[in-house]
């Protein structure tokens, strides 16, 4: 009884990933049939309630262009605002989509009955054949009103909800895993390909150079974005972009990278360092490599890089490992942690020389204070004297 109605709950799963499929196609084929529509009807009415000699003056001003061309231009678009009013009123793009968007809400419905159904059976309840009958007539009445489906659209639903399964299981994690670096990294790198954002910005990388690495800030803002539960993401200030290259160790050469990178996917902010050359703003030692130089930034949780390999899979550097990314933690890496510890003690020491240098001044600040104190302390005694 189980297996039949767990048979069902899969046909309705693939059913509504058809209807999915189909109303996100046909939603943009309406967008850009309306909006196209709207478009060539704007030109008209200017043209129209210009008239053409004027539109040919215009025109003019910019470039020769005889007035037989603009009134050929004209009827072109009359003939195109035609044509789509013609597609509107005989394939219907938003009377489908509305139907499919329909068919998913009730496709979602049985869904819920169904596995209602099953949590049952899981709690004891035995199922009968009145139970499988009920969910084979309401998902028969169901395919009835739905619109009609092809095989290729059947074979591509089932692959697209073979790939979301693929990725629910990759990025499921037990409590185990916390501790299982491999599953860690299992995990981030479902949640970068599970991100189109990243995916682009990782392609544009390899493309671009294939030493390039994404730096730590957007992995750690998906990951914890992740396990925050944040329906949607942390907004993408800059993006940090690293490499190694000895040989090539100047700022100019960052920024010409900089500019193939806007080039190649702009309305975004690039910020490309080479690690070979940041040992002297650190006022550091020379790093060996871009490894030795991710071991000594601030944090361990952000002290993870990225790249894309030649086969598609997603190629980490991570020295400090995943452990304090996935336990939400902010620490000082070790390096960064005596760094930290020798600055502070600089400062104390110029600190400690200021109050020295400066003596009389505090020194007279303290008589004051304790010469506001003793008054008050004074009035506080007459108060509680003058009560008793």
């Amino acid at each position: 009884m189980v297996e039949r109605i767990t048979d069902y709950r899969h046909k309705v799963v693939i059913t509504k990933q058809i209807m999915s499929n189909k109303a996100r196609r046909l939603s943009k084929v309406n967008t850009l049939a309306n909006v196209t529509t709207v478009i060539v009807a704007s030109l008209l009415t200017f043209m129209g309630f210009a008239g053409i000699p004027k539109i040919n003056g215009y025109v003019n001003l910019i470039a020769g262009v005889r007035e037989s061309t603009v009134e050929l231009i004209f009827n072109s678009l009359v003939f195109a605002l035609f044509v789509l009013v013609i597609l509107h009123l005989v394939f219907r793009f938003g009377e489908k989509e509305s139907k499919a968007q329909r068919a998913i809400v009730s496709l979602t419905y049985l869904l819920h009955k169904i596995d209602d159904t099953l949590a049952r059976a899981e709690a004891g309840y035995s199922l009968s054949q009145g139970d499988i009958d009920l969910v084979r007539d309401q998902y028969d009445m169901l395919l009835q009103n739905l619109p009609s489906n092809s095989d290729r659209e059947w074979l591509k639903a089932k692959r697209d909800f073979a790939e979301k399964q693929e990725k629910k299981l990759a990025l499921q994690m037990g409590a185990r895993d916390l501790f299982d670096e491999s599953a860690r990294q299992r995990v981030v790198q479902a949640l970068l390909k599970q991100s189109t954002i990243l995916m682009q910005i990782l392609h544009t990388l390899r493309t671009a150079d294939e030493r390039l690495y994404l730096g730590g800030s957007l992995i750690r803002n998906a990951v914890w974005d992740y396990l925050h539960g944040y329906s949607s993401p942390t907004p993408i200030d800059d993006i940090d972009v690293i490499y190694f290259d000895g040989a090539s160790d100047t700022k100019a050469a960052d920024e010409a990278i900089e500019t193939k990178l806007q080039l190649m996917l702009p309305n975004l902010k690039w910020s490309v360092k080479n690690q070979a050359r940041m040992h002297s703003i650190n006022s550091e030692g020379k790093y060996t490599s871009l490894s030795d130089a991710i071991e000594k930034w601030p944090e361990t949780a952000t002290a993870i890089v990225a790249r894309l390999t030649a086969g598609g899979d997603i190629e980490f550097i991570a020295p400090y490992g995943f452990g304090d990314l996935f336990r939400l933690i902010v620490a000082p890496t070790e390096h960064f942690r005596s760094k930290t510890f020798a600055i502070s003690r600089t400062i104390e020491s110029q600190e400690l020389g200021k109050a020295l240098a400066t003596s009389s001044v505090y020194r007279s600040r303290l008589n004051d204070f304790l010469s506001c104190y003793s008054s008050a302390a004074q009035l506080i005694s007459h108060y509680q004297s003058g009560k008793s």
